[in-house]
């Protein structure tokens, strides 16, 4: 608060001190959240909170929430918004359901596919492994130009060096 120039508050709050700089920039704070979220209410009116958000190359499913569990404890979202090149497809909670878990089960599976691999048993760990971004990003960035071949502007860059 300290950093708050005085000018920046009428003369009322500059001569009353600290205390009062505080409320001001309180009162500051909760004017601009007024001002945005007066922006933002009339997107927000309408719209369902986004739960889950399936992406792939040219489709993608929209879960819709909250969840709300079913006399049999079965959690349902409240629906879901199918998105492809094609066009659009609204799906029921209990589709949506049918579809996520389809989408979540072929993710396991090929997941798990790539971690079974006999080529990948030697870099299997137990756990997370951190990363040190000075190093470990160097080493991809590596990694990502001897996978791929040079473009015509890399060749010409190192026939100029």
């Amino acid at each position: 608060m300290s950093s708050m120039k005085r000018s920046m508050l009428s003369p009322t709050f500059a001569a009353t001190g600290d205390a009062t700089m505080l409320a001001a920039a309180m009162v500051s704070a909760a004017l601009r959240m007024l001002v945005i979220m007066s922006g933002l209410r009339p997107w927000l009116w309408y719209e369902r909170p986004v739960r889950e958000r399936f992406e792939g190359q040219d489709c993608c499913l929209t879960v819709e929430g909250p969840i709300y569990r079913s006399r049999d404890g079965t959690g349902y979202p409240l629906g879901s918004q199918l998105r492809t090149e094609f066009g659009w497809l609204d799906l029921t909670p209990e589709e949506t359901n049918q579809l996520a878990d389809d989408l979540r089960s072929g993710i396991d599976l090929a997941l798990l596919r790539w971690f079974t691999r006999s080529d990948m048993a030697d870099r299997q760990l137990p756990s997370r492994q951190s990363r040190n971004r000075y190093f470990d990003d160097d080493v991809a960035h590596n990694l990502i130009l001897s996978a791929t071949p040079p473009t015509a502007s890399m060749e010409q860059d190192a026939h100029a060096s």
